[in-house]
């Protein structure tokens, strides 16, 4: 399980600047990098359109644009570490739509809260899922996807 990320503080302004750019709707987006042991590094951001019908508060990749991301075709087989998304009016928390579209294979969730002018807020977590049972062995009621928050760490290069 991982417990810390690190991302370049140029980075951390890149993906600030984007979201403030796309505010009042969400903004997302990729970040790569490298992953060590329990621990995942961000350095590069690419953000992707979002196409949600409600953009305002929630975030959908656009396929055309996501596709040659995931598969590997644009990013020079680099290694996807993340999926970041912006709340502009909601705290850096997941949401439970956040939870029902986890990318259970991605290391790392990121969210950037822009709620209060001027402050941004960013934190990482790492979504899993939860296989407990019930009594009589069921797991439908319990099988949700659970979270838990990674030490961010901003750094100079």
């Amino acid at each position: 399980m991982y417990r810390s990320v690190f991302i370049k503080k140029v980075l951390f302004d890149q993906t600030a600047y984007y979201c403030i750019e796309k505010k009042p709707y969400e903004a997302c987006g990729f970040l790569l990098g490298s992953l060590e042991a329990d621990t995942v590094y961000a350095d590069e951001f690419i953000p992707v359109a979002n196409v949600a019908e409600n953009a305002a508060v929630s975030f959908m990749m656009d396929p055309a644009a996501m596709i040659p991301i995931v598969t590997n075709i644009s990013t020079n087989k680099r290694l996807i570490v993340g999926v970041l998304h912006s709340h502009p009016t909601a705290a850096a928390i997941p949401s439970a739509e956040d939870l029902q579209s986890a990318w259970l294979h991605i290391p790392s969730h990121w969210i950037m809260s822009l709620q209060h002018d001027g402050i941004i807020d960013l934190q990482a977590y790492h979504y899993f899922e939860n296989n407990l049972h019930d009594a009589s062995g069921r797991t439908d009621s319990f099988s949700k996807i659970r979270y838990t928050s990674l030490a961010l760490n901003i750094y100079d290069n």
